[in-house]
């Protein structure tokens, strides 16, 4: 029996494990991806899996996080337990650059190629799979993007700094001065290097303001700045994610929730229901819907609330975490989500 030929446009954390799960099911998958070999893809930078939030047990951690400090302009509450995880990200050797190495072992990987159009593949592969991030030209030109402009913009701004730091801490800031309408956090690569981080998602902002003020609380810990960075993300509005021979994964298809600005897990989730759905012939929209994005509408809820905080409302946010209950929870690794009782204490104006 002959098998399928498949193209998969993109080399990050989606289209290597796209790429991977379909050779899996005895395919024959080619990657190609515009980036040259060994180079970094985005900027490298710590990012958090927390239990209360998401689980991304399909990846391996770089360090378990066990605490984390929670502070608003005039609170402050720290939870200790089984909180979650943190991984590296970009770079030379983030998760993504891991995952390109070795699936470099299996199938091949046309590094320094740019695919702008399906029509540069489809002589050759009869199913081509967009992983090309959020500005995918190939899921514009097959018309399943509907929306003209972007639906939500984010920005992150960030720096590499050095000091001195407890590697399975993590700190977060909910203000509108560090971060407008967002968070900014610090993750340690190690004892002596972390990742500084201003992420506000859902409007557009200045960037040179929030990494001024970036600098300033790095001043007030006397941390070192190191190299630093920006970046964007854009949501749009899809009518479908899959047309004739093509189908959409990760940022391709924007799949990253509203609130946090997190990619990662429902990167890897469209990428695994997209390989079902070609190998056994089956709807990849209804899929998505179970599979993916029923949990953006829990984001969706929370995304309220950045929209209008304001100081009062991020120290309630904080306050509550120092209520012992919801400490205990918090640190046993339980999901937001699934507990009314806790997501009615930590967000009492949010109405499902």
């Amino acid at each position: 029996m002959e098998k399928t030929k498949i193209a998969v446009v993109g080399a990050g954390i989606a289209g290597t494990t796209c790429a991977r799960e379909l050779r899996k099911l005895g395919n024959e998958v080619e990657i190609f991806e515009m980036s040259a070999k060994d180079k970094s893809t985005r900027p490298r930078q710590m990012e958090g899996s927390i239990n209360l939030l998401q689980n991304i047990p399909q990846i391996e951690p770089d360090c378990f996080m066990k605490k984390i400090e929670l502070h608003s302009p005039n609170v402050t509450a720290s939870v200790k337990g089984n909180l979650g995880f943190f991984y590296e990200v970009g770079g030379t050797n983030g998760i993504d650059a891991r995952a390109r190495k070795n699936i470099e072992k299996l199938l091949p990987i046309h590094y320094s190629t740019k695919i702008e159009s399906k029509i540069q593949l489809q002589d050759e592969f009869q199913i081509i799979v967009a992983a090309d991030g959020y500005r995918s030209t190939i899921a514009k030109e097959a018309g399943l993007i509907v929306s003209k402009e972007p639906k939500r913009v984010g920005v992150a701004v960030g720096f590499t700094v050095k000091g001195d730091f407890d590697p399975e801490l993590v700190e977060v800031w909910f203000d509108n001065y560090f971060s407008y309408r967002g968070y900014s956090y610090i993750i340690p690569f190690s004892k002596h290097e972390a990742s500084l981080v201003s992420a506000s998602t859902g409007v557009a902002i200045n960037r040179e303001t929030y990494a001024d003020r970036l600098k300033e609380l790095a001043q007030l810990k006397k941390w070192e700045l190191q190299g630093g960075w920006s970046d964007f993300e854009n949501w749009y509005d899809f009518s479908s994610y899959a047309k004739d021979n093509l189908y959409v994964v990760g940022n391709a298809g924007s799949f990253t929730e509203p609130a946090f600005g997190y990619g990662l897990k429902w990167a890897i989730q469209s990428a695994k229901v997209c390989a079902k759905a070609i190998n056994e012939k089956l709807d990849y929209d209804c899929l998505l819907r179970k599979k993916v994005l029923a949990d953006f509408e829990f984001f969706g809820l929370l995304r309220k609330f950045f929209d209008s905080a304001e100081d009062d409302d991020y120290d309630n946010f904080v306050k509550s975490f120092t209520n012992p209950l919801v400490k205990k929870l918090a640190g046993s690794g339980t999901s937001l989500f699934k507990n009314k009782w806790m997501m009615h204490m930590i967000f009492p104006k949010i109405k499902s």
